[in-house]
């Protein structure tokens, strides 16, 4: 009785009709606005030929509205079913009261998702694709540092204008929508108002479903793989539900995984059928023991690793008009030089962690093992063999809370440029700290005074090409000019990059400078061992995204190493050989140390065996078959023309290569986090 008086009850279906108006503005203003970003993504990001592409940006435009229906649909959900429930009291109250707050609700989370999405907007720029759980790094910087990267990489004034713009515009809808709610419907037969609350209530549940399909719900939480152009994939996913995913994902990387012992087992079975291997000598098998060469000092060690140092920009380079390398061009040929090479992670800290620890599965500076002590590290391992040991940077030594990490793993000396602008009064210094020649100038008078029977390992981070890419007042540069036009058609925006290009050269010049001064010096050149590569790829430089053939770009660095002739015994040099970070100390200590036991991460790169040849990235894998970019549905790809070259996804189910590698990547992984938990089951924090 009280229910069908209440449906009769005109005034109270008016709140209730209300209701139902400000949900669906909400729901379709939401998946317009969303569309609007998404196309504004596809068009600023992507390099295509509309016409022909026509189809799948209209299936990736329509997959993102149905996951932003669904998405504005749960949002608005528990207010839509709270006030069918009113509506069916005898009350006014409740209802009236939540018709008036309602707009408000939705106009809060309308104003927000507007916000997310513009950020994910501006975001695909250095990353190259939506939101994910790098953003979080924003929460480690100080607003100062915040404020000056933006401003490195955005206009900011149009930045803030556009987006006072769009939350201008939304407050002037919403006030339209209360106006507009106002209008009546008149049904006044209590059947009639049920077929409309009926009618309403399964469009809501067709929105909140994400399907008309009755045996399948719409999953908005995933990636969408709609073509196989990744921008469009991406862009199908809204800011938001990126954002929701990338704290996930940011949670799952603070989280320590667990591999027992059963699982470590069955991975270094994969990884090496042809090794015996027992519970009790798993983790002495992990250890490898270098061969028996000829008893040559123990050299000085130079490790750099190199800001945003990607091989993207590299088959680009020409001396004459467009000139990335400087000096350092002569000693590639000279030397060792692999471009066939991967990153560890697309993050500085994660690539610099897993060098020195041989572990990345969680980022140790921001966890509760920030302060653990291991003695697998290179430095301790290093310490062992008689090295003193010094990390050098041109930035903060304090960065990310990096000087406790640093610590932990056992340097004697940690140096930033706080502490080069006490020996260097006069160095210029810039946003992050001061100019990677400086810090050079040190290493190389720390070689030329340190004592005879002590070797030197000096671990060096380079800042310098990083937004907002600052260049000393004196530098000039080589002739940067001539793009070449296959260069243009990838170039995010030419007029942007143009500034990467001069710290890119920058960097490059400064160690092909120091090395041109070991080289000199006759007390150093044959006992001086140099390495150098990149932290991960340079972001914001290419639309890589938009054209899937060229997805290595995406996680490739080189890997350069100079070893004094006393130490290229035994060695067999091909320039095409694949590798990734695991293969960088390895290969050193392989070449440098006699009869030494060592974690064995990866291959000696300039062995003549390179059967186990496998460059692993946590996203991205390749093999001399092919590539695997990773994750719950691995894609499959084979080399077009050459290794390193473009890529052409697999169709024709050819992959059983691809496949074995990829489960060789998982084995790596498993055994690594296995081997890290025996380290921190054994140690106490400092």
């Amino acid at each position: 009785t009280y229910t069908l008086k209440t449906m009769n009850d005109l005034k109270n279906f008016d709140y209730w009709h209300r209701l139902v108006i400000y949900t669906f503005f909400y729901i379709l203003a939401g998946i317009l606005m969303m569309a609007l970003f998404q196309l504004a993504i596809i068009i600023e990001y992507g390099n295509f030929n509309f016409i022909t592409e026509a189809s799948n940006i209209i299936k990736s435009i329509t997959t993102g509205a149905q996951g932003s229906g669904k998405m504005f649909a749960v949002f608005i959900a528990p207010f839509f079913l709270l006030g069918l429930f009113f509506w069916l009291l005898p009350w006014k109250l409740p209802i009236q009261l939540l018709s008036r707050f309602l707009s408000y609700i939705g106009l809060v989370i309308l104003t927000l998702s507007f916000i997310i999405s513009f950020v994910n907007f501006f975001y695909y720029q250095p990353y190259q694709r939506n939101i994910d759980h790098f953003i979080f790094e924003a929460q480690n910087e100080n607003f100062g540092d915040l404020y000056q990267y933006l401003k490195g990489e955005f206009p900011l004034t149009l930045l803030v204008f556009f987006l006072l713009l769009g939350i201008v515009l939304l407050f002037y809808l919403h006030k339209l929508l209360i106006h507009w709610s106002h209008h009546k419907l008149y049904l006044r037969k209590w059947y009639s108002k049920t077929i409309y609350t009926i009618a309403v209530f399964c469009l809501f549940v067709i929105f909140a479903r994400g399907s008309l399909r009755p045996s399948i719900v719409y999953s908005f939480i995933e990636d969408a793989e709609i073509t196989n152009n990744n921008l469009l994939n991406y862009s199908a996913t809204n800011g938001v539900v990126a954002l929701y995913v990338a704290y996930e994902e940011n949670k799952d990387l603070s989280t320590l995984t667990k591999i027992d012992l059963t699982e470590a087992l069955a991975s270094f079975q994969l990884l090496y059928p042809d090794v015996a291997v027992s519970s009790e000598s798993l983790k002495e098998k992990l250890y490898k023991k270098t061969s028996n060469l000829t008893d040559q000092p123990k050299p000085h060690l130079v490790f750099v690793l190199m800001e945003s140092w990607s091989t993207q920009l590299l088959k680009f380079h020409n001396k004459n008009n467009l000139n990335f390398l400087g000096s350092l061009e002569a000693h590639l040929k000279e030397d060792y030089f692999f471009k066939n090479f991967l990153s560890m992670t697309q993050g500085t800290h994660t690539s610099m962690q897993f060098l020195l620890t041989n572990y990345s599965g969680i980022d140790l500076t921001h966890s509760k093992y920030d302060k653990i002590i291991l003695d697998s590290s290179i430095p301790k391992f290093l310490e062992k063999q008689g090295y003193q040991t010094i990390f050098v940077t041109s930035g903060r030594k304090d960065w990310h809370r990096m000087g406790d990490l640093l610590t932990s793993l056992g340097f004697d000396e940690i140096l930033g440029w706080n502490d080069f602008k006490e020996i260097y009064p006069d160095a210029d210094s810039n946003f992050y700290g001061g100019y990677e020649e400086t810090v050079y100038d040190y290493i190389l008078k720390r070689l030329q005074t340190q004592k005879k029977d002590k070797p030197l390992f000096i671990f060096f981070l380079t800042t310098n090409n990083h937004i907002p890419y600052h260049m000393p007042s004196h530098y000039k540069p080589y002739p940067l000019e001539k793009v070449p036009q296959e260069m243009q058609k990838i170039l995010s925006d030419e007029e942007r990059v143009r500034k990467t290009y001069k710290t890119y050269q920058y960097t490059s010049e400064t160690l092909g400078q120091f090395v041109s001064a070991i080289k000199k010096d006759t007390s150093l050149k044959n006992k001086v061992v140099i390495a150098g590569t990149g932290d991960h790829f340079t972001r914001g430089l290419f639309s890589y995204t938009a054209s899937e053939s060229d997805i290595f770009g995406n996680f490739s660095v080189p890997f350069y190493l100079y070893l004094p002739l006393a130490y290229r015994k035994n060695v067999t040099y091909d320039k095409e050989r694949i590798g990734s970070h695991r293969d960088v100390f390895p290969t050193i200590f392989e070449n440098i140390f006699s009869n030494v036991k060592y974690f064995a991460s990866g291959n000696n790169l300039l062995a003549k065996n390179q059967a186990q040849a496998l460059a692993i990235n946590h996203n991205f894998l390749i093999t001399k078959q092919g590539a695997v970019l990773l994750g719950v549905n691995p894609v499959y790809y084979k080399w077009q023309d050459q290794v390193g070259g473009k890529l052409e996804r697999i169709t024709d189910g050819k992959t059983k290569l691809l496949r074995s590698a990829y489960k060789k990547n998982q084995a790596f992984q498993k055994l690594s986090i296995w081997y890290f938990q025996q380290e921190i089951n054994n140690l106490k924090p400092q």
